[in-house]
């Protein structure tokens, strides 16, 4: 599967704003699989990761705030997909991946 319709799919998902934060994670990794893989990307995942067991253990009222933000030891979603800041495929999707996430987040 192309990395465009792989980037539809996830953007339908998202749009339906009833992806969770740990969902929206699991898609964003997905979106970044179907790239070819370099540091920015293993750097990304491991962010990814740090980020999601902060989440899972968090409040859940908590839990939209860790998602946003970055402290110390995590990096917050914002800052994951900021630094795909190319004119490339994969940061241009990421780009778009992002814009949808704050519209759907927007929505709840």
């Amino acid at each position: 599967m192309a990395a465009i319709e792989i980037n539809n799919d996830i953007i339908k998902k998202i749009d339906t704003g009833k992806t969770s934060s740990v969902g929206i994670l699991t898609l964003t990794e997905k979106l970044l699989d179907s790239f070819p893989s370099d540091q920015k990307t293993i750097d990304a995942k491991i962010a990814i990761d740090r980020l999601r067991r902060r989440i899972s253990i968090s409040a859940p009222e908590l839990r939209t705030t860790y998602f946003w933000k970055s402290c110390m030891k995590y990096t917050g979603y914002y800052d994951i997909c900021r630094k795909f800041d190319s004119d490339n495929d994969r940061s241009m999707a990421m780009k778009e991946l992002y814009a949808s996430v704050l519209q759907a987040q927007n929505m709840k």
